[in-house]
């Protein structure tokens, strides 16, 4: 089995413990998709991985938790958004949490 098929079978079985190991792997296709898996998975355990990710050095992590962001439907993530818009100068990571805020606008109509 494959680390991405690992993904896809901890997201299928919400094992968010299993998806934030992940994403500390040594490839970078296996790291995103793990920070996306917990997107999907949602929930507080997922929100709250996703949440210490804002944190990672690794700016590619971080962008793929503000995406994720968006898509957990936790009504806290435009608080963290915000915040992390007005503490990192980063203009990726500015791009990345305007689309997920966007997102956020529209879902919450």
């Amino acid at each position: 089995m494959s680390k991405l098929d690992k993904v896809q079978k901890a997201v299928h079985k919400g094992k968010v413990h299993e998806l934030v190991k992940l994403t500390q792997d040594k490839e970078e296709e296996v790291r995103m998709a793990a920070v996306s898996g917990l997107g999907e998975v949602g929930g507080d355990d997922g929100f709250n991985a996703l949440i210490a990710l804002l944190e990672s050095e690794d700016e590619e992590i971080k962008i793929a938790a503000v995406k994720a962001l968006a898509i957990v439907n936790n009504d806290h993530a435009e608080t963290h958004l915000r915040y992390l818009m007005e503490h990192d100068s980063n203009p990726k990571i500015q791009e990345a949490i305007r689309e997920s805020l966007s997102i956020l606008s529209k879902s919450s109509h």
